[in-house]
């Protein structure tokens, strides 16, 4: 109804405009230079609203030109993009399926369109690797190295370590692991790193400033940090280029809870028996055993060449009552026991330690007693029971 309304009320209007221009339709007289141009109103006004309508078109057509261009260049780099994303997956998936060959192809192909072209060249250099092909590896860690941006060239040159690791250049990943180290001081993977390749080096001082930061930073659980500092403390103290005091002064600045480590006890002590320092060294095996048994440290103090024996046999007779009987203590009673010239007492140590577990240590021991004892027959069927547990 509204609508009819409309229009009626549109029709009516346009019989009045046409009733007004039939009374007085007017002209329009346009003249340039020699030529002019006369027509009516009416037909004046209908000709410039085409030249409007016809100039919108050409306005319009030319823009949807304009956007369909924009529409189709987005088109094409988003076909690109697709494609590069589609081969890197690809080539990533290969990858883990264990297809070098195709992964490295497909990595590759990706590379020119890809958002992240690092990537493609790192795990292409990884199916490198996998297949052999060194000098390709290689050439496709320059090429991301070339076109890492700042935030891409830890990826790259963690896996330039790996693969120095690998070809067991240590001097070449322990200079550039130092040297990420400097630049990341709290990155607990090149801490591991690190330390890996000191150990492969045997730079055991350098391994020792690192010891702190490895722990500071939990990089090791508490089993791994214990047998890598067994190993670091052995062979500190077993380095022939160090003398005495400044292995000395290396036990001074180990922490607390490590002079009461029994294998790091044990190293230290061999190392001050070896330079002649029983006396200190027995003082120190004493002090550990007195809180802890080790058969480590009670065979190395059975052999000690004591300034009191009596007062060492006491000692260990005291552990017999502490720990009880075992075949290292008894030995240990023994050899001690022979020191004090109280032969039978040592002869009954060692019988009671065979009776525990038969070793050919203790059986050359008893041989030697029963020689100074005078029973030959016995010490030659000691010697011969010895030859035994060998064989």
């Amino acid at each position: 109804m509204k609508r009819l309304i409309f229009y009626v009320i549109i029709l009516f209007l346009a019989v009045c405009l046409g009733l007004i221009l039939k009374a007085d339709p007017g002209y329009i007289l346009i003249a340039y230079k020699k030529w002019t141009v006369e027509t009516s109103l009416w037909f004046g006004i209908i000709l410039t609203l085409v030249f409007i309508f016809i100039f919108y078109k050409i306005i319009k057509f030319f823009y949807l030109v304009s956007k369909t261009h924009g529409h189709l260049l987005r088109w094409y780099k988003q076909k690109k993009f697709i494609k590069a994303h589609s081969l890197t997956g690809s080539g990533l998936l290969a990858l883990e399926e264990a297809e070098w060959q195709d992964a490295e192809e497909l990595l590759l192909r990706g590379v020119e369109s890809s958002t992240i072209p690092v990537v493609n060249y790192i795990n292409a250099a990884r199916s490198a690797d996998k297949r052999q092909h060194y000098v390709d590896r290689n050439n496709y860690l320059e090429k991301a190295l070339a076109i890492a941006e700042e935030n891409e060239l830890l990826a790259v040159h963690l896996l330039q370590v790996k693969f120095n690791l690998h070809d067991k250049k240590y001097e070449q990943a322990s200079q550039l692991l130092e040297k990420l180290h400097h630049q990341h001081p709290k990155h607990q993977y090149i801490l591991e790193l690190l330390q890996r390749v000191y150990k492969l080096q045997e730079k055991w001082p350098e391994l020792f400033d690192l010891l702190p930061k490895l722990n500071k930073r939990n990089v090791l659980d508490k089993e791994e940090a214990q047998i890598l500092e067994c190993l670091l403390y052995e062979n500190l103290f077993k380095q022939k280029d160090k003398d005495i005091d400044d292995i000395k002064k290396l036990w001074r600045l180990t922490a607390k809870p490590l002079r009461h480590n029994t294998k790091i006890v044990y190293f230290y002590t061999k190392r001050l028996i070896k330079e002649g320092l029983v006396e200190e060294a027995e003082e120190i095996i004493a002090d550990n055993l007195k809180k802890e048994f080790n058969v480590q440290l009670i065979e190395l103090y059975g052999g000690l060449n004591k300034a009191s024996p009596q007062k060492s046999l006491q000692k260990a007779q005291a552990w017999l009552q502490q720990y009880g009987e075992s075949t290292e203590l008894l030995t240990a009673l023994a050899q001690i026991a022979i020191s004090c010239e109280q032969l039978a007492l040592a002869k009954s140590y060692a019988y009671r330690s065979l009776q525990l577990t038969e070793n050919a240590k203790t059986y050359i021991l008893l041989a030697a007693i029963e020689e100074r004892l005078n029973n030959l027959p016995a010490s030659q069927h000691a010697i011969a029971k010895a030859i035994e547990q060998i064989s």
